[in-house]
């Protein structure tokens, strides 16, 4: 509970220009700070290096710190303005091997695909309603809601469906 009250503390404050709480710790970003010790808002993730074993180019993901504008306006339901409240929080994502990209906008509900290891993560859910949603409706009143879009995938068939049978039918026999 006081890290909780710690995280609300650092939000109001201004001296930092974002704060970010996942229950256990907190991570805080003051730019003017930064600029000062010559450091930047780039993140670079260590988890998208393409390398040659996969033909990959060699290049690597990376994320920058993009403050939006003023807090007080809100801002119209476009792909673009969607895009850019994402573009804040992506940098956070990254940091732990994922992102997220805008599947659809469909009238008022919006589709965002998590990628990489957020797509897979148990607590993707809490990270598209928590973060993402919540940060999304604030800066964007339209939106009525934010949903997580699958992945595209194979379409299920017989034999797709016993490919993961014939995995599975040994050690059901034993049983």
């Amino acid at each position: 509970m006081k890290l909780y009250a710690l995280a609300t503390a650092l939000t109001t404050a201004e001296a930092f220009t974002s704060t970010y709480y996942n229950g256990a710790t907190i991570s805080s970003t003051n730019s003017r700070c930064a600029t000062k010790l010559g450091m930047t808002d780039e993140i670079i993730s260590p988890f998208d290096n393409n390398t040659e074993d996969d033909g990959g180019d060699g290049s690597v993901s990376t994320a920058t710190f993009t403050p939006l504008p003023s807090e007080d306006e809100p801002l119209d339901l476009t792909w673009e303005n969607v895009d850019l409240v994402l573009e804040e929080m992506r940098p956070y994502l990254i940091q732990d091997g994922g992102n997220v990209a805008i599947s659809d906008i469909d009238g008022p509900i919006v589709r965002l695909e998590l990628q990489g290891a957020c797509g897979t993560c148990p607590s993707s859910t809490q990270t598209m309603k928590m973060g993402l949603e919540r940060k999304l409706l604030e800066r964007i009143p339209e939106i009525q809601e934010v949903i997580q879009a699958m992945p595209e995938s194979p379409d299920l068939n017989n034999d797709q469906i016993n490919i993961v049978l014939d995995s599975v039918r040994p050690f059901l026999q034993v049983a």
